[in-house]
């Protein structure tokens, strides 16, 4: 059955705000070229991090064109997560990419930004959330870091984040509405993180209180600079598509950031 797209013109109460004009004034020039992370071919920008028994067992491949992130079937299912991660690091960018999710899986993702895997295989830093069992969620700043876990944006701890916080005329696809795929774009420019989702800014935070300079995230390292990844969640059914991923690395010449 094809349903009607997703609109949901709620509430969203965001941890910290900032104005489009000021947002601007952050950017660098548009003369920055864009490099392509991911273009339909090869994951040669990329590598994929998991415990050993998961790492080889094809939870991401590029099957026709697009980066598939997939744990279906009972001998599919991951114990632990699994990371597709670029070989660079970034510090202020802007990430552009189409994922395509499919309605009834139960599992969950995410992009991270500017993280680090640990010496568990865990990544730590923040992400934006992929939910497809609540697409409301996608595009709130959840922060994975060991000894830090909540979300961002909104300020909250994941179990006090509802429907009734997600952003205003957000638009989320289905595989089977629409045209199938979302296009998402972030911006995270010094204490600056911004998510656009389908034209509709979904979350807008600006790290006022430094909680991603504080010691917590100094220990891994992560917060102002690491690495993109996207997220295979452990254990329940998930089927991500992704493509059509590009970058436009504004990390040289930037002044915002203590390194």
């Amino acid at each position: 059955m094809i349903f009607p797209r997703r609109s949901l013109p709620l509430l969203f109460i965001l941890g910290s705000f900032a104005s489009a004009s000021g947002f601007a004034a952050d950017r660098s020039s548009t003369d920055t070229p864009w490099t392509s992370l991911f273009a339909g071919g090869d994951l040669a920008a990329w590598t994929i991090e998991a415990v050993p028994a998961d790492k080889d067992r094809g939870f991401i491949t590029v099957r026709d064109g697009v980066i598939w992130a997939h744990a279906r079937a009972p001998d599919k299912l991951s114990k632990d997560h699994v990371w597709l991660v670029t070989k660079k690091e970034y510090a202020d960018f802007v990430l552009t990419l189409k994922f395509q999710s499919v309605r009834g899986d139960r599992g969950n993702s995410g992009i991270q930004i500017r993280g680090r895997i640990d010496g568990d295989g865990v990544m730590q830093g923040a992400q934006l959330d992929l939910n497809p069992p609540g697409p409301w969620r996608t595009g709130m700043l959840y922060d994975m870091t060991t000894g830090a876990t909540r979300f961002l944006s909104p300020n909250r701890p994941a179990s006090e984040v509802t429907e009734a916080l997600a952003a205003p005329g957000l638009i989320h696809y289905f595989a089977d509405e629409g045209p199938g795929w979302n296009e998402i774009e972030i911006t995270a420019i010094g204490p600056h993180i911004k998510c656009v989702l389908n034209g509709i800014t979904v979350m807008d935070f600006v790290d006022n209180e430094n909680v991603l300079k504080d010691p917590i995230h100094q220990k891994y390292h992560v917060g102002v600079k690491g690495f993109i990844a996207l997220q295979l969640h452990a254990g329940k059914p998930l089927n991500l598509k992704f493509k059509e991923i590009k970058i436009q690395d504004l990390t040289a010449g930037s002044e915002k950031l203590d390194r």
